[in-house]
């Protein structure tokens, strides 16, 4: 590494034969990197020689001398762009001395160019026709049409510019199927995609969710007769972005270590980033749902910046099957002064705020859970957050606290039960429109069954972007857990296009009384519990949400509810969501915690600690530094996200994902 290092710096101090040395075994990399982009190994073999000559003539822009191959890479793919670029050019002169015809050779050039001409009036038509097919000059044209001269180069130079504005539609349309066909073929090779995987997905955006100003491709390969995919997303400039295959084949293969699947995963990376375990130093290993799950970060001031670097999911079998980058971001801002951890703590304790309600220690959700009903207290805001610097609290994702809109639970509500109804008419399934698609156990007493609408004549499908892909995959789709021992709906929903232009003549109260008979007909035994929620209304789908929370004795169960989404043009329920308790545990419940408030904020920060990190400003203003310097509040024991404690033990239970 120290003699590289030292080649790198004389090269840069114009040493030829260092330069040379360097340049030697990285050429035929350089070169495959270039037949990404050019058809020709000629075209690729110039692109590398252009490349080349540009890096030694201009060293100094190379920053770090660790970072030559990326550099060296980056200047080959922009000459490779470059190439693409004039390659497509074509040239409509102004100049009243250009005397040159207007030819194009590529015949989707020339048809372009017939259609722009076309979208012209006669009377510019004629004129261009004249000047670029007859070769006439200005003055001749003038002559010849009785008219200024002045008029003459007004007109042409009016007509060029039309011409131009309409070709260079066309050639953007083209230049972006060019692009799309380019980074396809790469992922293709990269990912030796099959060729009994079929492409459902080419879809190229502009402006992505990352913020980078950068254009995005995203691809979808399927494998013919089988639930098999792999998917992968790259940058306009072909880097790679997103990637996932299905993994359940991997599952008889032979396991290996972990020191293994690190290398793997760090191999994967230098792939496709050269330099990356340098740029991102900081490292973390877990198991991700039986998968081994790696993430490199930025570090500053030795701490990780989050949502930085990229995160590899790697198989038992060292099978890379998923695979996130984040990228880099510029340094944040370093603070002046740190406050004293013991400081923050005692800031923290005396604006603690606890309220009590109940909660479903849900294994999957929070350490040591037991999937039972307990009675707890809970923070109003998801994990504590304070800056560094100060003793002021960051704002986070506060939990809203449910607020009933009537104090009667729902059996004191007026009303009938609704008369006895199949599952297919709670679901609004007709069975002559809809074919039973699948029907299986996804645990010990639910089963999962899907429905779809049958459509002979629909028509095929030109759209291959992501948006166009989910909507196939759930338009005219209805989906259903059913109680496989009872045959009892659990929750539904209903996919299908809303009708935008059918009269919203259902207004809340009429949705109330819908989702009220779909509460006492499926679930009479939970009235006592219920209470109707404030109002929430989805103007977008134009759906109206109606919610009844769980309650005992007026003290909530946290996170459960019934919510039912009732579409407001004709009063059908489109989905329908249960909660996950039942009856029979409600009835056991006490509804006083063992201890009072103060003990419970003692107990909870005994079991507390506090960790210096960076924390993502997502509500930054453009011109606010995006990363802060903060104090959270985590679990002792497991490190986590403290989020209950148990009102009766005092045991404090911790996130287990974050």
């Amino acid at each position: 590494m120290i003699d590289a290092q030292q080649q790198i710096n004389a090269a840069q101090n114009g040493d030829h034969d260092a330069f040379v040395s360097l340049i030697k075994d990285r050429t035929d990399k350089l070169h495959r990197v270039a037949r990404h982009y050019v058809r020709e190994s000629k075209d690729a073999e110039d692109i590398v020689q252009d490349a080349l000559v540009k890096a030694y003539e201009s060293p100094q822009t190379l920053q770090q001398a660790e970072a030559f191959e990326s550099w060296l890479t980056r200047i080959v793919v922009n000459r490779a762009l470059n190439h693409l670029e004039k390659s497509k050019r074509i040239h409509l002169s102004e100049d009243p001395q250009a005397q040159e015809p207007l030819v194009v050779n590529d015949i989707d050039q020339t048809l372009d160019l017939e259609r722009a001409l076309a979208s012209l009036n006669p009377k510019l038509r004629q004129l261009l026709f004249l000047k670029y097919k007859k070769d006439l000059t200005q003055q001749q044209i003038a002559h010849l049409l009785d008219m200024p001269l002045g008029t003459v180069k007004t007109q042409l130079r009016k007509g060029l510019e039309h011409l131009r504005n309409e070709m260079a539609q066309d050639f953007l349309e083209r230049d972006l199927d060019t692009l799309r066909l380019q980074l396809r073929q790469q992922a293709e090779h990269q990912f030796a995609v099959s060729p009994d995987y079929d492409l459902i997905v080419n879809d190229y955006q502009e402006n992505t969710m990352r913020g980078t100003g950068k254009g995005e491709a995203g691809f979808l390969w399927v494998k013919t007769g089988s639930d098999d995919a792999v998917s992968a997303t790259l940058s306009r400039d072909g880097n790679l972005l997103d990637y996932a295959i299905s993994w359940a084949s991997l599952d008889n293969e032979t396991r290996i270590s972990e020191e293994e699947l690190k290398q793997q995963a760090e191999q994967f990376l230098e792939d496709h980033y050269p330099g990356a375990l340098r740029d991102f130093p900081y490292c973390e290993m877990e198991w991700m749902e039986g998968m081994f799950g790696y993430t490199r970060q930025q570090k500053a001031m030795g701490l990780p910046l989050p949502e930085t670097g990229c995160l590899i999911m790697v198989h038992p079998s060292g099978r890379v099957v998923g695979f996130r980058y984040l990228g880099t971001v510029p340094g944040p801002a370093l603070p002046t002064m740190i406050a004293p951890e013991e400081e923050q703590m005692a800031c923290m304790k005396a604006n603690f705020l606890l309220h009590v309600e109940y909660c479903v220690l849900d294994k999957a959700v929070y350490t040591d859970g037991d999937d039972q009903v307990h009675l707890v207290y809970a923070p109003r805001s998801r994990g504590l957050i304070y800056t560094a610097s100060s003793q002021e609290e960051v704002p986070t994702a506060y939990r809203a606290e449910a607020v009933p809109s009537d104090p009667r639970t729902l059996d004191e509500w007026p009303g009938e039960f609704p008369p006895a109804r199949s599952l297919e008419e709670w679901i609004s399934v007709d069975n002559d429109q809809f074919q039973l698609v699948q029907d299986e156990n996804i645990g010990s007493n639910t089963k999962l069954m899907v429905w779809k609408q049958q459509n002979e004549e629909r028509p095929a499908k030109n759209d291959r972007s992501w948006k166009a892909y989910w909507a196939d995959q759930m338009e005219g789709t209805v989906k259903a857990r059913v109680d496989s021992q009872t045959g009892q709906l659990i929750d539904f929903v209903s996919h299908g296009k809303p009708d935008q232009l059918a009269p919203l003549t259902w207004d809340r109260d009429a949705c109330i009384e819908v989702a009220m008979d779909y509460v006492r007909g499926l679930a009479a035994e939970m009235l006592p519990y219920l209470k109707l929620l404030t109002e929430e209304t989805d103007d977008e789908d134009r759906l109206e949400i109606i919610r009844f929370g769980v309650y005992v004795q007026d003290v909530s169960v946290r996170d459960e509810c019934y919510q039912l989404a009732v579409d407001r043009s004709n009063g059908r329920v489109k989905s329908l969501m249960s909660p996950s308790i039942r009856p029979e545990q409600l009835k056991k419940l006490e509804t006083v915690p063992s201890f009072d408030y103060q003990t419970a904020i003692l107990r909870w920060t005994a079991q507390a600690k506090l960790r210096l990190q960076w924390e993502r400003m997502h509500n930054a203003r453009p011109e606010e530094a995006p990363y802060e310097l903060v104090y959270r509040m985590i679990g002792s024991e497991h490190e986590r996200t403290p989020e209950v404690l148990d009102a009766h033990t005092g045991k404090l239970y911790e996130n287990t994902f974050y």
